[in-house]
């Protein structure tokens, strides 16, 4: 027996099962990840550790041949074996039942099972039909593909199988060429000249009247509006061919797409068969759980009884909801589910698996609601922890609480020390130095690093590097790109843009492909903050709307970036672009108690003021900031916004102990403030420092630098007659 990562089998699997055909990278993707976005260089990492794993290489191609240009097809000789299979999910523990009569055993699918034998028999017979299958994702619908498939290819049938792809511009009669090769040669010569759909819909009868023939076109939500002429033109042709068409596709698209909506109100009548797959009960559920494993009822109320859910909670081993659960950077659904997990450990009674839920809840939290909600919860973990003999469980949330005290979140170019990210880093670092493990030692080196950094204190960049070396050496996708996330952001914050750049490329480089779009959305936020300081921005902009209209939940980073981007616009002189941007988060960020919202949002609201020519209204606009900031003790949004309104001509206390550089600027001290903010290569507020020192040399080099770099709402405020 090999040992390879889930991805891995199940990309093996997917062309075992298929090893009579040309597998796409398309397919391959939609198989394996689902609804889940990566790239193709995903799929080729697969195919590597694939071929690793069965004793083939890229040269040689014994096993796994590649296609150029189209995918893969397994060219060696495949011996068949029975197991039982779950829903969409794939892999099912050894214990799983099988249905009655289900041959490869799907549960709690009899009836739907009963439907397509039918529709098999009736087009042995010359009789054919369609057969809708609609659920969500993950609920089934490839699995009952499948088990049709085995039967047809049995009993001497045809199997051809095309799908859609979630493209932005879909392919036209995407389905159908996958599978013109098969069905037809002259179809696939008409394809591929580019024929009218007329000349295509006039071959497919002929095509199809030749035997018994199983067509099956899958994610039809993803259809462009050709393929749903030819469906609605075989189905209306259904019962005088020897053809089950099979159509698959997600419920919930009917209520957005007019054109799948139309198609199905117009497939009626005895050769039309509607299946919509209702998720695994608690019984199915328990079935599969088996003898020692987690508590069925928990896992149901986890998965609502999905299958991939339900196979991929019992193979994670505990209750926490592993990533592949996960839909993209989708931060609001893992809420919903991490606090389900925890809630579950906490009925349990197990305290080690309820501190795993709640690090892996905190995790999700930091990002969708801040880091304040997220040191709660490892607080709390570390409450339960200290009395397990667990070092290394201690050793994470260490490192965790580290985290949540952190600049992660931070979009500025200036860091909030707080010395307690060091001391929980430290004695991270102490307890993984002890057990000798390497994960969790570069998992201490990051948070110390930035925690250092945070200080001044450089060697943080020794610690940074080290963290990022040995997450390189994991085979997990995540941790590598993590580490360059911390260390690209501790960088930034620390005036070394250069290495912070280095950072993004390199975490960006190994994110393309992996499941962590969360770390490359925040990677991509860091380097936008980078382009702003050193004054590049065109494509800030660029870079910034794409990070606003970002498909998904990015959680918190998007109002993050939707406040840089205000406050450009302003700038940039288009204050009413900037208060559309702007408005959307001011609304989520009111009343909150996370600082990390509340305090950009009020600095970029402030700005916004006075780049209108406002100035009245920035004292209120600010205190909302002011409180929170002065309630939990953050000295930078404090000292931030205390310095634009000084800007403004309003008198401000001036907080305890302001940090740098806003703190020379606070005082008076104009030039050793545009000198420390040269230093930290932030170009825009050495300029500001400058304009508004009351020097005139000075004021003339500051009017110069906004001018450059097209900063025309600051230079309507400063210099109005310029």
């Amino acid at each position: 027996m090999v040992a390879v990562e889930p991805q891995v089998f199940d990309v093996v699997r997917h062309l075992v099962e298929h090893a009579d055909r040309l597998v796409t990278k398309e397919e391959l993707q939609d198989a394996v990840w689902g609804t889940r976005f990566v790239t193709e260089s995903a799929v080729t990492s697969r195919i590597k550790s694939a071929r690793r794993a069965l004793d083939d290489d890229g040269r040689a191609q014994r096993i796994v041949r590649t296609v150029h240009g189209r995918g893969y097809r397994l060219v060696a000789e495949v011996g068949a074996r029975e197991d039982a299979e779950v829903g969409d999910a794939g892999r099912a523990p050894p214990s799983s039942p099988t249905a009655a009569g289900a041959g490869r055993g799907i549960l709690e699918r009899d009836r739907e099972l009963g439907v397509l034998e039918a529709a098999l028999a009736d087009a042995e017979g010359g009789r054919g039909s369609v057969v809708l299958e609609a659920g969500e994702a993950g609920i089934g619908k490839t699995a009952l593909v499948r088990a049709l498939a085995e039967r047809a290819r049995a009993r001497g049938a045809r199997v051809l199988v095309g799908g859609c792809d979630d493209l932005t511009t879909p392919r036209t009669l995407g389905p159908l060429r996958d599978v013109a090769a098969e069905l037809d040669p002259a179809l696939a010569d008409a394809l591929a000249r580019g024929v009218g759909l007329d000349d295509v819909l006039n071959l497919l009868p002929g095509a199809l009247a030749g035997g018994t023939t199983v067509l099956v076109l899958e994610d039809l939500h993803w259809a462009d509006d050709a393929t749903l002429d030819l469906v609605r033109f075989l189905g209306r042709r259904a019962g005088a061919l020897p053809t089950v068409l099979v159509l698959t596709y997600r419920a919930a698209a009917t209520e957005e797409g007019r054109g799948l909506r139309r198609l199905l109100g117009s497939l009626t009548g005895s050769a039309h068969h509607r299946l919509e797959l209702a998720p695994l009960s608690l019984r199915a559920v328990a079935a599969l759980a088996g003898e020692g494993g987690p508590a069925p009822a928990d896992v149901f109320a986890i998965t609502r009884g999905n299958p991939f859910f339900v196979a991929e909670v019992l193979a994670a081993g505990d209750l926490a909801v592993p990533p592949t659960v996960r839909a993209r950077n989708d931060f609001e659904r893992s809420d919903r589910w991490g606090r389900a997990a925890v809630e579950a450990a906490e009925r349990a009674g197990d305290p080690a698996v309820l501190v795993r839920a709640l690090v892996r809840f905190g995790r999700t939290v930091y990002w969708s609601q801040g880091p304040r909600a997220a040191a709660e919860v490892v607080d709390r973990a570390m409450s339960i922890a200290e009395h397990l003999e667990e070092p290394g469980t201690r050793a994470a949330i260490h490192a965790e609480q580290a985290r949540a005290r952190s600049d992660l979140v931070e979009v500025g170019p200036v860091a909030e020390p707080d010395p307690r990210t060091l001391t929980h880093a430290e004695r991270s670092l102490a307890l993984a130095e002890e057990l000798g493990s390497r994960y969790l030692r570069g998992h201490a080196l990051q948070y110390r690093g930035t925690g250092r950094l945070a200080v001044g204190d450089p060697r943080g960049l020794d610690d940074l590097a080290a963290a990022v070396a040995d997450a390189r050496l994991d085979p997990r996708d995540e941790l590598p790109v993590r580490a360059c996330v911390n260390a690209a952001g501790a960088t930034f914050r620390f005036g070394r843009l250069d290495d912070a750049e280095r950072y993004v490329e390199l975490g960006l480089s190994l994110a393309d492909g992996s499941e962590f779009t969360a770390g490359a959305y925040r990677l991509e936020l860091t380097l936008q903050g980078i382009r702003l300081s050193r004054g590049d921005w065109d494509d800030a902009e660029v870079g910034l709307r794409a990070l606003v209209a970002w498909p998904g939940d990015p959680g918190l980073m998007q109002p993050l970036a939707a406040g840089l981007l205000a406050r450009l616009l302003a700038r940039r002189g288009r204050v009413a672009d900037a208060r559309a941007v702007l408005a959307p988060v001011a609304q989520r960020a009111a009343g909150s108690p996370e600082i990390a919202l509340v305090g950009p949002t009020s600095a970029a609201a402030v700005e916004l003021a006075w780049l209108a020519g406002e100035a009245d209204a920035m004292p209120a606009l600010a205190a909302p900031g002011l409180a929170l900031a002065s309630e939990v003790g953050h000295r930078t949004s404090a000292s931030e916004l205390c310095r634009y309104l000084q800007r403004a001509g309003h008198a401000v206390a001036v907080p305890d102990d302001p940090v740098d550089p806003w703190a020379p600027g606070l005082a008076g001290r104009w030039a050793e403030a545009a000198a420390a903010w040269a230093a930290r290569g932030h170009r825009y507020e050495r300029a500001l420092e400058l304009a508004t020192s009351g020097d005139q040399r000075a004021a003339a080099e500051g009017l110069d630098a906004l001018h450059a770099f097209g900063a025309a709402g600051s230079l309507a405020v400063l210099a109005p007659e310029r």
